[in-house]
């Protein structure tokens, strides 16, 4: 019996290149799916807003803590954030909402004009397009639903701009709140303090003019007894001298 294994590998080489040659049916996406380039920057500023968000949560703990005077002598790693990280905070978080600002107004310009051009073309067709319905024009219709379609993904991102932005807001004037309180504690300490100061110095000098008096009084009264003293011993001796006087005689 013949060896029929070269003719076998022949037949499968020859398979194999026609196989091989064979190129592979390309996926063609649906017809109603459009990834054009104002989707994808859509789907970036919303991403933006989303890490944005998680930002505001994540440092929500830390902001809202209040720094007094003895924050510095705390000696913990990543105890607390400092004033100046707060403010720089607050700088940072204004700019990137700017910034979404800008490029939410750049798309909804450019999305007004492409309007005012697909209406013009639509006018440009003449008196014989308007007696079609948008049922009866799939390119009328497929533009009026893109239309509709990117209006409410404007309107989305605006209103989650502005969600996060009051979110923001809202943690950094309860922020602003907190240290306003602290520092009206300080201020009331620090007159209860003066306030301490005056009573003390009052009754200082209270106790200093009461014990004046004292002294005045007993030096007074110290004064009267020397000089009653005197007078006895003048009078002694007036009587001592008398009473010699008397026996002479």
């Amino acid at each position: 019996m013949a060896d029929l294994t070269p003719l076998f590998r022949q037949c499968v080489d020859i398979v194999s290149k026609e196989l091989g040659t064979k190129s592979s049916p390309s996926v063609k996406p649906p017809s109603f799916l459009v990834k054009d380039t104002f989707i994808r920057e859509c789907d970036s500023m919303y991403g933006n807003l989303v890490q944005m968000a998680q930002f505001v949560g994540e440092i929500r703990p830390l902001y809202l803590q209040v720094n007094d005077e003895f924050s510095r002598f705390d000696k913990r790693v990543g105890s607390g954030l400092s004033i100046e990280d707060k403010n720089k905070i607050d700088e940072d978080f204004k700019v990137k909402v700017q910034q979404v600002y800008e490029k939410l107004k750049f798309l909804q310009s450019y999305e007004r004009k492409r309007t005012q051009v697909v209406e013009s073309k639509q006018k440009s067709k003449g008196f014989i397009s308007g007696l079609f319905s948008s049922e009866e024009d799939p390119e009328l219709a497929y533009d009026l639903t893109l239309s509709s379609h990117r209006t409410q993904i404007l309107r989305f991102l605006s209103d989650t701009t502005k969600t996060v932005n009051t979110a923001f807001e809202k943690m950094q004037q309860k922020r602003h709140n907190r240290e306003k309180q602290l520092n009206l504690l300080h201020f009331q300490n620090l007159n209860d303090d003066e306030l301490e100061a005056v009573d003390a110095y009052r009754q200082d000098y209270q106790f200093d003019v009461v014990e004046d008096e004292k002294q005045s009084a007993s030096f007074q009264e110290e004064l009267s007894q020397q000089q009653i003293q005197e007078l006895k011993l003048e009078n002694k001796e007036l009587l001592t001298m008398k009473t010699n006087q008397l026996i002479i005689s």
